[in-house]
């Protein structure tokens, strides 16, 4: 008996040993996927969306440096006229790159410390999300390792910079859990769906809805044993109800908005499906040169045809993951017919090669999960994973190495001026009858003042004091574009002036003056905007109440 715990002593030694082993390996390939692209010679790859993002977090910066705790208007955009990224676009997860900012590091420091976070959490998540699948811990450390150094993946890091969908993709393991675990009838685990589904529209959510259509497939091909089990059906209106809670801090206030006047990304989709999508010979030839923003790239590609060659070897769940993967490549070609849905909510995913998404995800969870059955010998196995590990470290050096559009190279001294007036591809959360191009060339002006005097002007972060007269009812157009939550407050006459957005500039927020008075406009929390927050806080507390009992029980 002594003996045995002397074994199992030891054993839990060597795990916590192995475990602290692969989380340094983790952080060393969190910097080493971006070392020649962001790192070396002080030079960084400025990508699609760098400007877009770096803007948000010197925006969310500013805001807590005003002590704006939970803010709703980003007013480092527009030269100070406000722009609602964070309403439409959550925030909650930029967090530490704005704290890295007011600690004093620079705008290139920040975003770099910031990029390796993701990578080690990313690396991390996968591992743990493995793992609670299979306990074999070098299989965890391969899926994390492969999902992590990802070529999809590494082009949102660096040719594309969609920060959005790299917090996303941190979070897909966790859901796929989820789903995986209530398909099983695990008790209580339909927990880590509503984790792993807040996580994705917490961050980005157009893959939460790429990965609503993977759960769809999912229970569809698991429908036959769904029907005598109707405790998965209870466990998924769990998972669903609980994701609300937690995300309506976020879902509650965007409607809100949506609901009170039309904006951009409603009047005019950003692009179409069917427009964006390729050939498989051009995904093909883009993973050879291993470069681009929709690079699915060789080893997921390879690994796909390869798990497919021996399918019916695999077990279900990884057969199951298999035919997922390859319905979601279709999908991202064009031999799909992407003209069906080009009118209809599925639009608003852009790009079709955002499935690989879900592609990426499957394939490395099934060759790490499945690795073992390709030999029968253990030393080939090994030897064939080895030679896959370096395969990719060499696939990931080359891409930082070789990327292409020089003139995208920037110094980090550069970073330190963004330009405020970048408001994204498609500028999305535009109200849809403004002329940004007719106001944005003149951001402190305060339009339709003929019948007013208006003096001791004074200008704050994201609001503005002044003195008026008027002899007649007047409407005064103010430089901020219009969003649900401007008031207007008259210090003199102790009322509150009504903000809607200007018949004269439709867009901006208008107000009506009379007599005399003195005005503070500013941005002020909704009704709608402080019950959500509220409910998702106490969701959140909960929910790590619950899995501290769970823990001790």
């Amino acid at each position: 008996m002594e003996q045995k715990c002397l074994i199992d002593v030891r054993k839990s030694k060597i795990s916590k040993y192995q475990s602290w082993i692969y989380i340094s390996v983790f952080l060393v390939l969190s910097i080493f996927m971006i070392y020649s692209s962001h790192i070396h010679q002080n030079v960084l790859y400025f990508g699609d969306d760098s400007q877009f993002h770096l803007s948000r977090i010197e925006g969310l910066a500013e805001n807590l440096l005003h002590q704006k705790w939970f803010p709703k208007i980003n007013f480092f955009f527009l030269y100070g006229m406000g722009y609602a990224s964070p309403l439409f676009y959550c925030e909650l997860f930029l967090y530490p790159a704005a704290f890295f900012r007011l600690i004093g590091l620079s705008v290139a420091q920040s975003y770099i410390l910031y990029l390796i976070l993701i990578n080690f959490c990313t690396f991390l998540i996968a591992y743990f999300s493995f793992k609670k699948v299979n306990s074999v811990r070098w299989k965890a450390f391969l899926f994390a390792f492969l999902y992590g150094m990802s070529s999809y993946r590494l082009s949102d890091l660096t040719e594309r910079a969609a920060l959005g969908e790299l917090l996303a993709l941190m979070f897909l393991p966790v859901a796929f859990l989820g789903i995986y675990q209530i398909v099983k009838c695990e008790r209580g685990q339909w927990i880590w769906l509503s984790l792993g589904m807040s996580g994705l529209i917490l961050t980005h959510v157009l893959t939460g809805l790429i990965f609503f259509i993977f759960i769809v497939c999912y229970l569809l091909l698991n429908v036959e044993s769904l029907k005598k089990r109707s405790e998965t059906l209870i466990s998924l209106f769990k998972a669903v109800g609980l994701t609300i809670l937690l995300t309506s801090f976020f879902i509650f206030p965007l409607l809100e908005q949506v609901m009170n006047q039309h904006f951009m990304f409603q009047e005019k989709p950003v692009t179409y499906l069917s427009e964006n999508a390729s050939t498989v010979l051009n995904y093909l030839g883009i993973a050879f040169r291993n470069n681009g923003y929709n690079n699915l790239g060789l080893f997921v590609i390879t690994a796909l045809v390869f798990l497919g060659s021996m399918y019916k070897k695999l077990e279900q769940v990884n057969r199951q993951l298999i035919l997922i993967a390859a319905g979601f490549a279709f999908l991202s070609t064009d031999f799909f017919p992407h003209k069906i849905v080009d009118q209809s909510i599925f639009n608003a995913l852009q790009f079709p090669w955002r499935f690989f998404l879900v592609v990426t995800l499957c394939v490395c969870w099934v060759f790490a999960s499945s690795c073992d059955q390709f030999f029968s010998e253990k030393k080939t196995t090994l030897r064939f994973i080895g030679g896959v590990i370096i395969g990719v470290c060499v696939l990931t050096a080359a891409h930082g190495v070789f990327l292409p559009e020089e003139q995208r190279e920037v110094s980090h001294d550069r970073l330190e001026n963004i330009q405020p007036n970048h408001l994204g591809w498609g500028q999305e959360y535009v109200p849809s009858q403004l002329d940004l191009s007719q106001v944005i060339a003149e951001p402190r002006k305060i339009r339709g003042q003929a019948d007013i005097t208006l003096t001791d002007i004074n200008w704050g972060y994201g609001e503005v004091q002044f003195d008026y007269e008027t002899i007649k009812e007047s409407s005064l157009v103010l430089p901020y574009l219009y969003y649900k939550g401007y008031y207007a407050v008259d210090r003199v006459q102790e009322r509150e002036i009504q903000v809607n957005s200007s018949s004269e500039v439709p867009g901006l927020a208008e107000i009506q003056l009379n007599g005399r008075g003195k005005i503070h406009f500013f941005y002020k929390e909704t009704a709608i905007q402080t019950i959500s927050l509220l409910v998702s806080i106490v969701a959140w507390v909960g929910l790590v109440i619950g899995f501290v009992l769970m823990k001790r029980s």
